[in-house]
């Protein structure tokens, strides 16, 4: 379907090094060859409403330490516990809350995670838990679901919308899910996990007379390895087999790709452009047009502390297969060792392949 960049004049000579590392290579494919030419990159934050935070007690500089294990949630547990609160105003670390009556949710949800690997809901925990998805990355073809690890994170995490704090499946609307950020706004959360992409959305939340938010970012907390992580995307600009103007085509990737544009882009604040100089600009953005530091997203790149989302073949199977899994996990009707029989189904898709 996509033309390799390196064979087209315009855009053969995009280097590597011109962009975040590790970012361009998650458009080359299994010949090596690039068939994307970077445009901007992601990581995972919390956002929180600093309202509910104030309300609460919680002083916001605690958030930047926050720990989490799969034994008992961490500080990170224990704080979106006492942001939680049922209909009769008790939080969820006092005497008396009903788990099954929640008016204020300590975290949002996403949902299961299926479509995308758990990018804005658990990959973050099985991130800095030590698990990785495939054997390698990219073009994996045996997956690491068995593993405990995986599955101990898992239990822990949707078991906190058995224990009332997390949003659930009805309060997000079922697969026509609520986002978080209107999760957020419209107070069903007090904070959440999302994407950078989103930093423009959240910004712009008003409450129901009209106000604005004060929103605050966190980073992601700190996991049984000692440190963060976060999955590490992006999207890039590429040009179909179909062009009857490559070349022409391959101009104005070029012209995307390079330092002028992203430069414009990052200027605007929309998202962190795929070259330093871009980022650069994008944080300044942030700094003085939203008084908002992004350093909870750009640490992870600064830190190292990423990893990619899996990249294999047989993707739209996998996923297939991925979201009613996920999604019985979400809403409780199976435990996570269900994820071994899963595990199973996506090694098979590779031995059918081969």
């Amino acid at each position: 379907m996509l033309r390799p960049l390196d064979d087209l004049a315009p855009t053969r000579d995009i280097k590597d090094s011109d962009y975040q590392q590790g970012l361009a290579e998650l458009w080359k494919g299994k010949d090596g060859k690039r068939y994307g030419a970077p445009k901007d990159w992601d990581t995972i934050a919390i956002f929180y409403n600093k309202a509910a935070l104030k309300a609460a007690g919680i002083d916001p500089v605690t958030l930047n330490d926050l720990t989490w294990n799969p034994r008992d949630g961490g500080t990170f547990e224990k704080t979106i516990a006492h942001l939680t609160i049922d209909q009769n105003g008790v939080r969820g670390d006092e005497p008396g809350f009903d788990r099954t009556g929640v008016k204020t949710y300590g975290l949002a949800s996403n949902g299961g995670g299926g479509d995308n690997w758990g990018q804005t809901q658990w990959s973050a925990f099985t991130g800095s838990a030590g698990w990785q998805a495939t054997d390698k990355n990219p073009w994996g073809t045996r997956f690491n679901l068995n593993s405990p690890v995986v599955q101990d994170t898992l239990t822990w995490y949707f078991g906190l919308v058995r224990k009332g704090y997390m949003a659930s499946f009805a309060a997000i609307g079922g697969n026509n899910a609520i986002t978080a950020d209107t999760q957020i706004q419209s107070g069903i959360a007090a904070m959440g996990l999302s994407g950078s992409w989103t930093i423009a959305s959240f910004t712009k939340l008003t409450d129901a007379a009209g106000n604005k938010l004060d929103i605050g970012l966190a980073p992601t907390p700190i996991g049984p390895t000692g440190k963060r992580a976060s999955m590490f995307n992006g999207l890039a600009d590429s040009i179909t087999t179909f062009s009857k103007q490559p070349e022409n085509a391959a101009k104005w990737v070029k012209f995307l790709s390079g330092e002028q544009c992203q430069n414009i882009i990052g200027r605007t604040g929309v998202v962190f452009p795929a070259r330093p100089s871009g980022t650069s600009l994008a944080i300044q953005y942030n700094e003085n047009e939203r008084n908002l530091d992004v350093s909870p997203f750009t640490d992870h790149i600064k830190n190292r502390t990423t990893f990619p989302l899996p990249v294999t073949s047989n993707a739209a199977d996998i996923t297939a297969l991925m979201r009613p899994a996920l999604d019985a996990l979400f809403l409780g009707q199976a435990p996570a060792s269900s994820l071994t029989s899963l595990n199973n189904q996506l090694n098979a898709l590779f031995k059918v392949a081969g």
